[in-house]
């Protein structure tokens, strides 16, 4: 799924190696993650001249992705040009897009889909992303056979709106759709803070085995699922949501090589407008 910006560099960096004795690649990685913090363009195109390791990783961010954080558009150009892996995740498992949008970015964001047209755009606020949910809601709820349990097409309107209401007074089914539209889209803090309690139960088993509390641990869980299925490309395979308990089940697949699954079970109780308690099934196998 991957692609390179170009066959050819955007520019042709005409800086010179400076001397770099007794400088380790962990100090040039250090130097490039804080000059392209800081926006300093021609000290991060110096770094790359010296062979800087480009995905450092500080404070959960590589170089690319706090660049494209703090709004420094040429260090995201001079990053990409060098082959900066575009398809990194922050520490809260924000994509590049995520991050260039929640920071009112909208230009580095529309520079990376037109430099990378194959990449698949989540976030509905731009309008690649915008067509891609629309689509997988019709497919997630042409899978869900049980008419009662499908998503409410309301619900979609509001995430192209980006204005996705109250928390309070949501029915369970609500809560449950709006939790899966903004795994989908990528937006987990904004999942973890609208649809979960805090005194949250959850038990995974499977690839993972483990019992985990609260807002830490939905969004350990999460972490621990992106570490092994990369991108949020799912598949709902069916729903069930009863209403008159409060119990939600839903059976789900990934397919994007190298990995697959196919035996993933999540149930949810929600309670209040908040899901409380969490059982999650999955295993993840080599997709050949």
């Amino acid at each position: 799924m991957a692609t390179a910006v170009s066959s050819q560099p955007l520019f042709e960096t005409k800086f010179e190696p400076i001397d770099n004795a007794g400088s380790s690649s962990s100090d040039l990685g250090t130097a490039l993650w804080k000059s392209s913090s800081k926006g300093d363009d021609a000290e991060v195109k110096r770094l790359i001249a010296n062979k800087a390791p480009l995905e450092k990783v500080i404070d959960g961010f590589t170089p690319l992705l706090i660049a494209t954080k703090n709004g420094h558009k040429d260090v995201v150009v001079d990053l990409l040009s060098n082959k900066a892996n575009v398809y990194a995740r922050d520490k809260d498992a924000y994509t590049i897009i995520n991050l260039a949008m929640n920071n009112n970015h909208v230009d580095i964001a529309k520079y990376i889909v037109k430099q990378f047209p194959d990449m698949v755009v989540t976030d509905p606020r731009l309008p690649k992303g915008a067509e891609w949910l629309t689509r997988e809601f019709k497919k997630i709820s042409d899978n869900v056979k049980d008419h009662a349990s499908k998503p409410d097409p309301s619900l979609l309107k509001k995430f192209i709106k980006w204005d996705l209401g109250p928390i309070e007074n949501r029915s369970v089914s609500h809560v449950y759709w709006e939790h899966i539209l903004l795994r989908y889209v990528g937006d987990v803090p904004l999942d973890i803070q609208r649809n979960y309690s805090t005194s949250l139960t959850l038990s995974l088993v499977g690839t993972y085995d483990r019992i985990l509390k609260g807002h830490a641990g939905i969004k350990e869980s999460a972490e621990l699922l992106n570490k092994v299925l990369p991108t949020t490309q799912y598949t709902i395979a069916g729903t069930v949501v009863e209403t008159k308990s409060d119990w939600v089940t839903e059976r789900w697949e990934y397919n994007v090589k190298p990995w697959q699954v196919k035996d993933g079970i999540d149930t949810f109780l929600i309670k209040d407008s908040k899901i409380a308690v969490m059982m999650i099934n999955y295993n993840v196998e080599e997709n050949k």
